[in-house]
């Protein structure tokens, strides 16, 4: 055999087969590429679904609060709701860190704040304006319900149904999550 016959042998890979072998390694690449993209985007979606229902919560124990502080001083259970946060036209928030519900102007109720500081109050959400708070994306609302169907005009209310929604805008669409309880007279 001829030293012509083995270079003709052993010349490697044609230009098309290169070409083929790149094409199947990048698509083999660019599944798992998408899926992680995907991931990271609904990380961030569940995140702030997270956020929400603990600050829907966190308004929610804070009615139960009210109603539960109002019993030990031995004022009317329901002192503090009415003509505060009785739908329709009235609508509040709720600030657990400065103390109170707040009627919202007009039903509309101001972005919660967020502390990103490294201080005493970093990473709270609340309604204060006073720096470094900055505005987040997430809008709180309480509405209190008075009264249920076998209240005499006498006694007044045994019952009040509290639900609180809480908003954010993210990726375009508006998210919301809403909880709701009922709160009795119970003493």
């Amino acid at each position: 055999m001829s030293i012509k016959s083995i270079n003709n042998k052993s010349r490697g890979f044609t230009l098309a087969e290169t070409l083929v072998a790149i094409f199947i390694l990048m698509f083999s690449l660019l599944g798992p590429l998408a899926l992680s993209i995907y991931a990271i985007r609904a990380s961030s979606v569940s995140k702030n679904e997270i956020m929400a229902y603990n600050l829907a919560q966190e308004a929610m124990e804070y009615v139960r609060n009210i109603r539960d502080a109002n019993f030990l001083t031995g004022a009317a259970w329901n002192m503090g709701f009415i003509n505060n946060c009785d739908p329709p036209n009235n609508v509040c928030t709720v600030d657990v860190f400065s103390g109170g519900l707040a009627t919202c102007p007009s039903g509309v109720c101001a972005p919660l704040t967020y502390d990103p500081s490294a201080g005493a109050n970093a990473g709270r959400y609340s309604q204060s304006t006073a720096a470094p708070a900055v505005n987040s994306i997430f809008t709180r609302m309480v509405t209190v319900q008075m009264g249920d169907d076998y209240d005499t005009p006498a006694d007044g209310p045994d019952e009040m149904t509290a639900s609180t929604t809480v908003k954010w805008r993210e990726k375009g669409y508006t998210r919301s999550i809403s909880l709701e309880t009922r709160l009795f007279r119970w003493k």
